[in-house]
């Protein structure tokens, strides 16, 4: 351990006399780091940076000292160093990876909006098959960290203007047009997003298509909806009660007691004993 601080010292003095000692530079780096004077080591760092002559130096020592300043739980130093590095070169893609995480982790969700929107700005112009993830997390953000359902509700529409039957900005969409009362944009997302449905949820989304065009008046399209639901799982109580309750309102007779009709059949289904004993 004397024998690195006796190094360290030597070499402090080789680079004091010569600031374009590379060799003197890399040993002290590694002495520093070997001893934990990691005061000294940022300090190193950042003198090198201002001595660099190339973008590409100094972004990569300005990598090594973001990580340093991270490790010594040091944030927004950590934070300084990668931004400078997307100030120079917005493409830097390790910078910018880097960077977002620690805005994410830090709770600075402004300032990972704003860093999203410039590599969306990118990815539309040289990397299109990026596009759709990058706005994806940009919309959640908005809407979960930020709170800002406007916005958050433009970016998922972003995306279906590209990718018209995506699953995820389709859900969202048609939750916040539900929340916010668009009940018209609600049922036509809901509609979209039945049509392209592959799992089981397709029921579900059916029900809540009859309820947006329920409260746009639109009883045929109600109607529609819930036979829809009916057709993806026959036994669905709530479509089914619903279904009734519309037949009685619109005086649809013949409708409902065919419905009455395959209720009572599957009563018999489910419960086949009881039948064999009444017969």
């Amino acid at each position: 351990w004397s024998s690195d601080v006796c190094s360290s010292d030597l070499y402090e003095m080789l680079f004091e006399n010569d600031g374009e000692d590379a060799v003197a530079a890399t040993k002290l780096r590694e002495l520093y780091a070997a001893l934990g004077r990691r005061d000294e080591l940022a300090k190193l760092l950042e003198t090198l940076i201002d001595r660099a002559m190339s973008a590409e130096t100094r972004a990569s020592l300005r990598i090594d000292l973001a990580r340093l300043q991270g490790e010594r739980g040091k944030a927004d130093e950590a934070i300084a160093a990668l931004r400078a590095i997307v100030d120079e070169d917005e493409k830097h893609v390790e910078a910018v990876l880097a960077l977002s995480d620690l805005l994410e982790k830090t709770g600075a969700f402004g300032d990972l909006a704003e860093l999203l929107e410039k590599r969306i700005g990118h990815a539309r112009e040289e990397s299109p098959s990026d596009l759709t993830a990058l706005e994806m997390k940009l919309a959640k953000l908005f809407e979960e960290k930020i709170e800002d359902r406007t916005r958050a509700l433009a970016t998922y529409e972003a995306v279906l203007a590209h990718d018209a039957n995506h699953a995820g900005a389709l859900e969202a969409v048609a939750r916040l047009t539900e929340a916010n009362g668009d009940n018209a944009k609600a049922a036509d997302v809901l509609a979209r997003l039945l049509d392209a449905q592959a799992n089981g949820d397709g029921a579900a989304i059916a029900l809540r298509l009859a309820a947006a065009r329920g409260k746009l008046g639109d009883d045929a399209g109600v109607e529609s909806a819930l036979r829809r639901a009916l057709e993806i799982s026959p036994s669905d109580v709530q479509a089914r009660s619903e279904l009734r309750t519309l037949y009685e309102r619109t005086k649809k007779w013949k409708e409902l007691a065919e419905l009455l009709s395959s209720d009572a059949e599957l009563l018999e289904k489910a419960h086949p004993d009881d039948v064999k004993v009444q017969e």
